[in-house]
């Protein structure tokens, strides 16, 4: 089981208004199921837990009970922990000051992110993506800055996250940052393109139920898909399709990527994975699989 705590402290008059008690500690358990959603898997659960209630501060301890992947886990590329991505997302809020960035680099694993009055923040892409692909997010984030503001005698806002260091917001801060930004769209100079390929790709995690993404290993890399292909579907809901592990699947697959303004594809930014129509897995053929009816034996 893993275990990672944070400190919310509220500056200003020891007793604390209980709306904004209430309110900061609802839109921050909110972004921390944003980021959840991102990042635990379907064999793990985390649960949001209020430690303890001090003056002027609260506790929040996140416990992640995580069970053992299976022999392919080395290929899943390590992410980073939710309170890390909710650290990087608040000094990114912060630094930003709700404006958009005048640049954004990308530097290796990492997006080093420039305000308008030249200070930077350099945080990991996959926070960076985090943040910028759901706007729930921001808007989480937003309602906290909006708690503090509201109450009129808070001094600053600050998240302690121990060895890990701590981000803190000062009261002149506190309306700027309560307004949402449109973060899904903060590199105007970004163009979307979309590639497609007739490919094979290896299955490690179908999606039995229609609730998540499937995981895939496509070139080499394990990617999470989407599959439109409504008669392949029809086939695993039926259970017609047996899955073993890492099973070929023939399909036609449509990989969403960002470029810059000439064209070029950015290296490490997120991509979006479709498959548009799977030809085979396992006994699965096209057009082989016949939906079954009320009149068949």
């Amino acid at each position: 089981m893993n275990t990672e705590s944070m400190k919310i402290r509220i500056g200003g008059d020891n007793d604390i208004d209980l709306e904004t008690l209430t309110n900061t500690l609802s839109s921050t358990v909110t972004a921390l199921k944003v980021i959840a959603d991102k990042t635990v898997k379907e064999e793990q659960y985390c649960k949001f837990v209020v430690k303890n209630v001090e003056k002027g501060s609260f506790v929040v301890v996140i416990q992640e009970v995580q069970e053992i992947m299976t022999a392919i886990s080395p290929l899943v590329a390590a992410v980073p922990t939710i309170l890390t991505i909710l650290k990087e997302a608040v000094e990114l809020k912060k630094i930003l000051g709700g404006e958009k960035p005048k640049s954004v680099e990308y530097i290796g694993n990492n997006v080093k992110v420039e305000a308008h009055d030249n200070s930077t923040v350099t945080i990991n892409n996959y926070s960076y993506n985090v943040y910028t692909n759901d706007s729930q997010l921001e808007k989480s984030l937003s309602e906290t800055m909006r708690a503090v503001e509201k109450d009129g005698r808070r001094t600053y806002l600050s998240y302690d996250f121990g060895d890990d260091g701590e981000v803190s917001i000062p009261q002149d801060m506190f309306k700027r940052l309560s307004v949402p930004i449109d973060v899904e769209n903060l590199e105007n100079n970004l163009q979307e393109k979309v590639s497609n390929y007739r490919t094979i790709v290896k299955v490690i995690k179908p999606d039995l139920h229609n609730k998540t993404k499937w995981d895939l290993v496509f070139s080499g890399e394990v990617v999470k898909a989407d599959i439109e292909d409504e008669d392949f579907l029809n086939a695993v809901h039926q259970k017609y399709v047996e899955f073993t592990s890492m099973i070929d699947m023939d399909v036609d697959l449509e990989v969403c990527f960002r470029t810059d303004q000439d064209g070029v594809p950015l290296v490490n930014t997120k991509r979006t994975f479709r498959v548009v129509k799977v030809y085979s897995c396992g006994k699965y053929k096209q057009g082989d699989f016949k939906q079954p009816t009320l009149f068949d034996d």
